[in-house]
């Protein structure tokens, strides 16, 4: 009566732990659709991902300094901030070791639950970045196919002590029964045979429902391999996704860094346009400075001049009124001569002393001997006065010949001033622009090395993450085998049953 109250309250336990086992499979289920609706949302952050990189693409092959200036804050307020939208992994790293699996023992009151730990589960990166993430892993699979092989191994255990006990109570029986009637038949004695009829009926019955229990149990064992199947081919498929989402991106790694490399030569080129415009604008400013130099100096040469001028223009005047003077004289003595004439004509009329007429004459032929010489050296005079005057003249044309090419010049040496001026203040703005664009671009180099450290941290772990969904599908396919050989050995203890049931009967 003790072994049969053991065998139930074993039979009991089995109960649970089929129990135990559905409920574990509806988590299973639970796992698997959290997974599915987990692997959408990696592929709608791998979209926004994409249209991000784009957006990034687009900016850096912009060339025109006012569109970019003009669409600087758009762009800005359309494109996302990787620092907000990269998910990272830094988070969901491996649990501690104080997460350990709890066990118990086989004759324990408790209910045996090989799945009752706290574990984490594969974090797939939400799409709403504001929510904390779930603290359950992928493990939970693997370690649900664990404890179904660890209760299955232990159901094997019970069933090989089953078959031992049955045994052992045979030969007991037997033993006994030929202790007590060595020369008699089992069927001799009445009540020992109604005795053990009861007995081998009890015995049977309950032989019966362990066989209905069993193959309950094996129906439900081999439901339990074809969930695991299922399980493993989503485990297959859901490691199909992970590489290809690692290779989309080592896809978009390569990409980052050819944008970066892009970036990095334009930044090359800009720094060395902004070179030249550097030393353009040291050209221009030297240039400037030589042409108000020049300037300055035209300015005194002309003031110079414009006194030479002033100078000979005065000299002419007095040289006009010396030879105005000059001309009355002339014009005086040639009076006096004729007065002087008329004077001789008188006295030679009037018949007076030749002797004085004569010195006078010859005094008035002297005097005007003289006057001629001084005439002739004033006629000398005023040819050479007009001669300068002539020059004085031509040098007044070239002069103001001069001058006029010079204004020209002035005007040419002002406009190109002011071209030089326009210039510069388009140099200045370009080279603002310029500025403003490679700080930009430095901030776009410097968020693009962020993210692409994100990237490769990410692309480590989800590695690390693949190589452990590797181990897993193969501890999956191990335990699968396992889980079929165990079947194997099911069907054969269940035909054993059943053929020690028809020994049983044949018995009774």
């Amino acid at each position: 009566m003790k072994k049969l109250i053991k065998t139930k309250s074993k039979q009991n336990q089995l109960n649970s732990m089929i129990q135990n086992f559905q409920e574990e499979t509806q988590k299973i289920k639970q796992i698997i659709e959290k997974q599915r609706l987990e692997n959408q949302n990696l592929k709608q952050e791998n979209n926004r991902l994409k249209k991000n990189l784009f957006s990034l693409k687009n900016q850096t092959n912009s060339t025109s300094f006012k569109s970019i200036q003009n669409n600087k804050k758009t762009e800005m307020d359309e494109n996302i901030n990787f620092s907000n939208t990269k998910p990272t992994l830094d988070k969901y790293k491996t649990p501690p070791n104080s997460l350990i699996r709890k066990t118990y023992r086989i004759n324990s009151s408790k209910p045996i639950n090989f799945l009752n730990t706290s574990v984490r589960k594969f974090q797939i990166i939400p799409t709403n970045l504001n929510q904390q993430p779930q603290s359950k892993t992928n493990l939970e699979t693997s370690q649900t196919v664990s404890g179904l092989k660890k209760q299955i191994k232990k159901l094997e255990m019970e069933l090989e002590q089953k078959k031992m006990r049955i045994k052992v109570f045979e030969e007991k029986e037997k033993h006994q029964s030929m202790k007590k009637y060595p020369s008699r038949t089992i069927f001799s004695n009445k009540k020992n045979n109604s005795k053990k009829l009861n007995q081998f009926k009890k015995e049977n019955s309950r032989l019966k429902d362990e066989i209905i229990n069993q193959n309950k149990e094996i129906e439900e064992m081999k439901l339990l391999v074809i969930k695991i199947n299922d399980l493993n081919q989503v485990l297959k498929n859901s490691l199909n996704n992970f590489k290809s989402k690692v290779f989309d991106l080592e896809k978009k790694l390569e990409k980052s860094n050819q944008n970066q490399n892009q970036i990095e030569n334009q930044i090359e080129n800009q720094n060395q346009n902004q070179n030249q415009i550097e030393q353009i604008n040291k050209d221009l400013q030297q240039k400037i400075i030589d042409y108000q130099n020049l300037k300055i100096e035209l300015e005194e040469s002309l003031k110079i001049k414009d006194d030479e001028i002033f100078n000979l223009k005065q000299s002419n005047f007095d040289q006009k009124l010396d030879i105005r003077d000059l001309q009355t004289k002339i014009e005086k003595s040639h009076q006096n001569i004729f007065d002087l004439a008329e004077e001789i004509k008188k006295l030679q009329r009037e018949n007076v002393n030749l002797i004085p007429l004569k010195e006078t004459v010859e005094d008035l032929q002297g005097q005007l001997l003289k006057s001629q010489k001084s005439n002739k050296n004033l006629n000398y005079q005023i040819s050479n006065l007009q001669k300068k005057q002539e020059e004085i003249l031509q040098e007044n044309e070239k002069l103001h010949k001069n001058l006029t090419h010079f204004d020209q010049e002035n005007q040419k040496i002002q406009e190109e001033k002011n071209d030089l001026e326009s210039k510069l203040i388009n140099y200045q703005e370009t080279n603002e622009n310029l500025t403003n664009l490679n700080e930009n671009l430095q901030l776009n180099v410097s968020q693009l090395k962020i993210d692409i450290e994100k990237i490769k941290n990410e692309n480590i772990e989800i590695e690390n993450m693949k190589n452990e969904w590797k181990n897993q599908s193969d501890d999956l396919i191990d335990e699968k085998e396992d889980l079929k050989n165990y079947i194997f050995e099911l069907e054969k203890s269940l035909q054993e049953l059943i053929e020690f049931k028809l020994n049983n009967e044949k018995e009774i």
